[in-house]
């Protein structure tokens, strides 16, 4: 894995710019590149960046910038250094700070595109009788009516389902909800009221959002909100290399030590098979993904003990510098 995806990874794990210069032992200046290359590759958002910056060090910034708007970039680094703030985490933040409401859009977008997609997926496999046996059947009356209205008076004439709104989709679920209660995750499944009450604040959201002339601000918990939607609609994501990393590292801290093979079994019947392997001897290992995140993130703690095939907590007397030992 580049250094410059595994630093994006960590961002969106919640990490701040500062705890992830530790781990992989760069400053947060050299960071800095690694960010915006991911920003630039879409990679990473810079409402990412903003948001992995603890609330209180935000705080303060505002109050940097606040105090002192009209002295000149300077002047703002000198009262970061005065406050004992980083005065390179503070450009990130001024940088990403109008980030919320400009990939609000962003999100929004996919998630009106990706509903749409996934609700007539998943009608067009309930009902295949016929082609269109999916909109006669799955969709309400009321709903085909309003679509057929919007149809007739727009001029592009599109097909029908191209007309449904958020609050659409939402009676077109209601409707068949003992269909889609098996399309959505288990835990949404349970909640049907308050997972269909969902759509009315998206939609809300939706419609402050695209008509910035309200001049509605967006908070931070509407931004979560949006950006974390369809986890509720769609399956669990998979678990990726830096989520096996952080387990292992929970492990590690909590016990002190972390037994290789123990962790292997413990991986495969947690996260999968994917995440453990085969090394050259033919010992039960872990990926190198996830194990370059777990050195990284253990980089000043764990010591590997060659002969006892574990990490443990590095000792005084460990040479400084080596993060692999005998008994």
């Amino acid at each position: 894995m580049a250094v410059r995806q595994e630093a994006a990874e960590l961002i969106k794990a919640g990490y701040s710019p500062i705890e992830v210069a530790g781990m992989m032992h760069k400053g947060v200046q050299g960071l800095q590149r690694l960010l915006f290359w991911q920003v630039g590759e879409g990679e990473l958002r810079l409402s990412d960046i903003f948001l992995s910056i603890p609330e209180s060090r935000r705080r303060q910034y505002d109050e940097v910038i606040g105090g002192d708007s009209e002295a000149g970039q300077s002047s703002a680094e000198e009262q970061c250094r005065a406050r004992g703030l980083d005065e390179n985490e503070f450009q990130l933040y001024a940088l990403s700070k109008g980030a919320l409401h400009d990939d609000m859009y962003g999100y929004l977008r996919n998630i009106e595109v990706s509903l749409h997609e996934s609700i007539r997926r998943v009608l067009e496999s309930a009902f295949r009788a016929k082609d269109d046996d999916w909109w006669y059947e799955g969709v309400p009356k009321e709903v085909r009516e309003d679509c057929a209205k919007l149809k007739e008076a727009d001029a592009q004439h599109l097909e029908r389902y191209a007309y449904t709104t958020l609050i659409h989709l939402k009676k077109i679920i209601a409707h068949k909800w003992d269909v889609f209660s098996d399309a959505i995750p288990k835990k949404t499944a349970h909640k049907k009221k308050e997972f269909l009450g969902m759509f009315d604040r998206l939609n809300r959201i939706r419609n402050d959002v695209m008509h910035p002339v309200k001049r509605i601000d967006i908070t931070e918990e509407e931004f979560r909100f949006i950006r974390d939607f369809p986890l509720a609609f769609m399956q669990e994501p998979k678990a990726t290399n830096l989520d096996v990393a952080k387990w292992m590292v929970s492990e590690f801290h909590k016990n002190g030590r972390l037994d290789q093979r123990e962790a292997v079994r413990k991986i495969a019947n947690t996260f999968g098979k994917a995440f453990v392997c085969r090394n050259p001897n033919g010992n039960p290992s872990i990926i190198v993904g996830v194990r370059q995140h777990f050195l990284r993130m253990t980089q000043d703690e764990a010591v590997w003990v060659k002969d006892q095939f574990c990490w443990r907590k590095r000792k005084p007397s460990d040479p400084k510098g080596k993060r692999s030992v005998g008994l």
